[in-house]
């Protein structure tokens, strides 16, 4: 009897003691999710729906997003291979980082009626970061592609200032810290030409670097010409991104200093 009394004693507490190693187990593994997902690190199924786009000012137009096709094909081929990053909210979610990749599962879920794409994988960031770390996340992604134009970076840079009540050379330099220092200079000299024109670009993707730049030194030299520009766009309401670039005062002057820069270089023989 009392042998039995004791392997019984012995019992319960073996399995006490699994209870309470398990129970450890558990919350080390629930701690350790939590830290991961605050780090960005776990990644959930979201609905598209959920997210939105209006936290940050996007570095990509928002009249086009420039190799969409390319991107939908491989997602279909492949899936997702880097998730979006999205701030978590008491209404949904705010998009961090991925607003191609979004805009690809959605445009996907409205062509083929596929509800894989309604969901789409998303790292949580952690809630309250300071915008700058924000925006910076989204700089140091796009900063890689090629397709991104100077008038769109400005267009972010600008937006930043605003947001945080800066002038644009110094959101260039804290925004675009990563990039090279002439790319920098292009970027304010892009910023001087927006602010001069008032919020009268309607299509800052569409300005070639050469023309934004000879833009910048036609203003530097003749400030008037930039109120004569904003006044044609804002005559011109229904114009296209070709219609804005070629608005007179504008391209017309800088396409002449082009050619003329080019005369010089190149002078006819004699």
């Amino acid at each position: 009897m009392a042998s039995a009394i004791a392997e019984t004693a012995e019992a319960t507490h073996a399995r006490a003691d699994a209870k309470a190693a398990i129970r450890a187990e558990n919350d080390a593994l629930a701690h350790e999710h939590v830290r991961l997902k605050k780090l960005g690190l776990i990644t959930d199924q979201i609905q598209t729906s959920e997210v939105l786009t209006s936290k940050l000012t996007r570095d990509g137009s928002a009249n086009v997003v420039p190799g969409l096709d390319e991107l939908k094909d491989s997602i279909k081929a492949d899936g997702l291979l880097n998730p979006i990053r999205v701030e978590k909210t008491e209404n949904g979610f705010d998009l961090i980082q991925g607003y191609r990749r979004l805009s690809a599962f959605r445009q996907l879920a409205e062509e083929t009626g596929d509800p894989r794409y309604s969901r789409i994988p998303a790292a949580m960031v952690p809630r309250g970061e300071p915008l700058v770390g924000l925006y910076r996340k989204m700089v140091d992604e796009n900063l890689i592609r090629k397709d991104l134009s100077f008038g769109e970076m400005t267009h972010l840079a600008l937006s930043y200032a605003g947001d945080e009540g800066i002038g644009a050379a110094e959101a260039v330099s804290s925004l675009y810290a990563s990039a090279l220092k002439q790319k920098r200079t292009y970027i304010r000299q892009f910023a001087r030409v927006l602010e001069a024109l008032e919020g009268a670009v309607r299509y800052p993707e569409a300005i070639p670097r050469a023309l934004g730049l000879d833009l910048y030194k036609l203003i530097e030299g003749r400030p008037d010409l930039a109120k004569d520009i904003a006044d044609h766009l804002n005559r011109h309401p229904e114009r296209d991104k070709d219609a804005e670039w070629n608005a007179p005062g504008g391209a017309d002057c800088a396409k002449k200093r082009q050619a003329q820069r080019g005369a010089n270089r190149y002078p006819k023989p004699p």
